[in-house]
């Protein structure tokens, strides 16, 4: 097993031009590009031949779960690398949802069991992991919340200083999970403000950022997004090493859903699935989607205001995640706060799964794709929650009934449970027979 500083890595390439570099981080994209005004980043390549003598998919599913198994196709060095336990979230059959939204192959691949309740910690750790490697000392990013959580808890368990941006007032949850690992915490007046100062403290201090602070994005720090890439590899084991999927993915700056096809198109690469997926992203605001509908070359920047789903609302998003889209035949779907509050609550109640509002986009994207015939019925259809509902317990709240209080007799809860919740006692005692025996969890083929 290579024993160097960024494992099998060998260098970076561009996704717009091609051009390579060496291992240096590369903070700003290609250079060429940028500067020609179609900012694109760089992802890592790797010695695909050592690799292969080094690494089979039988050893692989001998290997203890979660982000370890597949460290050799990561930019780090195994042994090195910071973990807090990420990785390995369930991939669940939702029979009883499926049933209801007439998608008989659902299944939800849960991000909200990672560490930090998100699939950030994949990137943090990957990406601390690389700050490390380069002798770093602060890692920053600017965030509004499940990011800035992460790296701040991945910083603490590296002993790396987190300098952390944000705008407004970030929510109670948010705010706790900055502060509570020891990162610095700054607000600033709009959210480009962020940028500017994390991009001054990575040129004037050598900070080391995990994610964008240039204007076209470019996505964030290209050896930490390779992190997200297990969420495809894990997907895949799961299914029993297929990849004729849908993949349905929530999307702000495309991070994810970027990562997550690399993975899939390396395994195909190495033969160890025959098919590749169709990529979905769900937007609230839909930069992709005017990219992919008016054949451009880069995602346009968009209008909107006013969404509570504050992980994805983003106006402008870069060109990794149309190139994923297109690379993989893929779509772009919007999705309202209606859809996401009513999925919300769906889900919660008919599968026990409490997601933060924006992690169901992807479900409500997977509807939207059903009710149009675009969504194929020989495959499963995955939807990516990318974090837990406890994050933004507000937003959840405000769509709830308060809680009524009744005289302790069965008289007065019958009456209040009509009233409040639409039914008495009579029909909570009548049994129905469950659609879903056994364990809902899919272990790997």
């Amino acid at each position: 097993m290579s024993q160097a500083p960024f494992g099998f890595a060998i260098g970076q390439r561009c996704i717009r031009c091609g051009a390579r570099f060496d291992l240096t981080p590369m903070f700003e994209g290609c250079p060429t590009c940028v500067a020609t005004g179609k900012a694109a980043g760089v992802i890592a390549e790797y010695n695909w031949t050592a690799l292969r003598a080094t690494v089979s998919r039988n050893e692989v599913g001998r290997r203890p779960r979660g982000l370890r198994r597949f460290a050799e196709f990561l930019p780090v060095n195994p042994p090195r690398l910071v973990s807090l336990g990420e990785g390995d979230s369930p991939l669940l059959p939702c029979r009883r949802l499926g049933e209801r939204l007439a998608i008989p192959q659902l299944y939800v691949k849960n991000e909200g069991q990672n560490p930090t309740w998100s699939w950030k910690d994949r990137m943090a750790a990957v990406g601390v992991t690389a700050a490390r490697a380069c002798g770093a000392s602060v890692v920053a990013v600017a965030s509004t919340g499940n990011q800035a959580a992460s790296v701040a808890a991945y910083a603490a368990a590296a002993g790396l200083r987190c300098m952390l941006f944000t705008s407004g007032t970030p929510n109670p949850s948010f705010r706790a999970m900055m502060q509570v690992y020891g990162a610095y915490a700054i607000a600033t007046p709009t959210s480009l403000d962020r940028w500017t100062l994390l991009g001054a403290g990575v040129r004037e201090r050598g900070w080391f950022p995990l994610g964008n602070y240039i204007t076209p994005p470019i996505g964030s720090q290209p050896f930490a997004i390779e992190g997200y890439k297990t969420i495809a590899y894990e997907i895949a084991e799961s299914l029993g090493w297929q990849g004729k999927l849908s993949v349905f993915v929530p999307v702000a700056y495309g991070d994810t859903l970027a990562g997550i096809w690399r993975g899939f198109k390396e395994l195909a690469n190495l033969g160890w699935i025959a098919d590749t997926p169709q990529m979905v992203a769900a937007e609230v605001y839909g930069p992709l989607k005017a990219g992919m509908e008016q054949g451009l070359d880069h995602p346009p920047t968009v209008t909107g205001a006013g969404s509570r789903a504050i992980s994805i609302a983003t106006l402008i998003t870069p060109y990794q995640g149309l190139l994923a889209l297109r690379e993989s035949n893929g779509t772009a779907i919007i999705v309202s706060d209606t859809e996401l509050a009513a999925m919300q609550r769906l889900l919660a109640e008919t599968e026990g799964i409490y997601a933060e509002f924006s992690s169901v986009a992807s479900l409500v994207a997977a509807v939207h794709a059903q009710r149009a015939g675009a969504l194929p019925t020989d495959r499963p259809a995955v939807a990516l929650l990318s974090s837990g509902g406890l994050k933004d317990v507000a937003v959840t709240t405000e769509q709830l009934p308060p809680i009524p209080t009744v005289s302790p007799d069965m008289d007065s809860l019958d009456g209040t449970l009509r009233a409040t919740y639409g039914l008495g006692l009579e029909a909570i005692d009548r049994v129905e027979p469950s659609i879903a025996d056994g364990d809902n969890t899919t272990q790997p083929g």
